[in-house]
């Protein structure tokens, strides 16, 4: 139940509205104006006035969707080892033509890496490239099992990543740990677990941090970092002393 309207609003901070209408000022930004039935409440979301045609078009349905595939392909075709879907690299090449991702590749190959204008045959090739490359990462860091192509099996480590979707950069972390480190060193790994990238340190966050990072004795954060808080990693080191009552 939500009806979208297209609409202009002034940006210009001198002179009231009417006065801007009538002296013919231009400095206008494009929004979008959702409005929901049965509610008087109105939220926009304001823009510059270049990205006023791709609004439009997102409103109208008309703006294309590219797929994101080819930035998790090694996590998903772990996934489809691990379901036996996938059981050599002709498959794996059969499997990714059958997703939107190849969709797209055909109609905006350029956005992909893949240069306009490829055959058939081209398209097949660089296509059993990608997967192989995939493939053989995944088997360099014994996450799969493959020979030569063929006969792809999952190992213990790929059935833990594809079970608790952990990211391949952080699989390939977690087996550089030799067992001999102690708390704060496997702390130093898992802050900076691929799935904790879209984190942020603030600025307004830093003085409460530093504060609690140096000065609580260990009751809120079991293990300090050193020096100030400056990067999103320091900032997830957040470790509340572990109870050791009954």
């Amino acid at each position: 139940n939500i009806v979208c309207t297209v609409g202009l609003i002034p940006v210009t901070k001198t002179g009231n509205r009417q006065q801007r209408l009538a002296t013919g000022n231009n400095n206008w930004q494009h929004c979008l104006f959702h409005r929901r039935r049965r509610a008087s409440h109105t939220s926009f979301l304001s823009a510059k006035i270049h990205l006023k045609e791709k609004y439009e078009k997102l409103v109208e349905g008309q703006e294309p969707v590219e797929s994101s595939l080819h930035r998790h392909l090694v996590e998903h075709l772990n996934s489809e080892i691990v379901l036996k879907t996938i059981s050599d690299v002709s498959v794996a090449v059969e499997w990714l033509r059958s997703t939107y991702f190849f969709v797209r590749v055909l109609s905006n190959p350029s956005y992909y890496g893949f240069p306009p204008g490829l055959s058939s045959e081209e398209l097949q090739i660089r296509l059993q490239g990608l997967c192989m490359r995939e493939l053989n990462g995944l088997t360099r860091y014994n996450l799969i099992t493959m020979n030569d192509g063929f006969d792809i099996q999952p190992t213990v480590n790929g059935l833990i990543m594809a079970k608790y979707c952990i990211g391949f950069n952080t699989m390939v972390a977690f087996t550089g740990i030799e067992g001999t480190e102690d708390m704060p060193a496997l702390l130093q790994v898992f802050i900076r677990a691929q799935e904790f990238a879209d984190v942020k340190l603030r600025m307004t966050e830093k003085g409460v941090l530093n504060y609690l990072n140096h000065n609580t004795g260990g009751e809120i954060i079991k293990y300090p970092m050193k020096g100030k808080i400056k990067t999103a990693p320091m900032k997830i080191n957040w470790s509340p002393p572990i109870s050791t009552s009954p």
